[in-house]
């Protein structure tokens, strides 16, 4: 935001310093008029290029910002997304053991139990 507000008092600047040129030129001009309005047509064409150059310049500085912004931004989300793809294929083994650890612990349980009750049928 800040060199958006330099680029706009630059601007600014300029605009006002060409028209008080052109200004003071018209009314100190010794030459004929129409030597006067060449010349005032030339500066405002060479005024017209160097604000149009200059907001081409700010343009292309602020889509290459923007380029930069995006592209760590897609960055960024791939590092979140392959983070969180991790995460969960870890998660998902540690339950598949915890399952398969349960399984067994009841399969066991139940083998105990059954001796049990067959020690104590008998």
């Amino acid at each position: 935001m800040k060199n958006l507000n330099n680029s706009e008092n630059l601007l600014v600047g300029i605009a006002i310093g060409a028209l008080s040129g052109a200004a003071l030129g018209v009314l100190f001009a010794p030459s004929e008029g129409r030597k006067t309005r060449k010349k005032i047509a030339k500066d405002v064409n060479s005024f017209s290029s160097n604000i149009i150059d200059k907001v081409n310049s700010e343009a292309e500085n602020l889509k290459t910002k923007a380029n930069n912004f995006l592209n760590a931004s897609e960055k960024e989300a791939k590092d979140v997304k392959n983070t969180a793809e991790k995460k969960v294929n870890e998660t998902s083994k540690t339950a598949s053991k915890a399952k398969k650890d349960a399984k067994e612990e009841i399969k066991e349980t139940a083998e105990i139990a059954a001796k049990a009750n067959k020690r104590g049928d008998s």
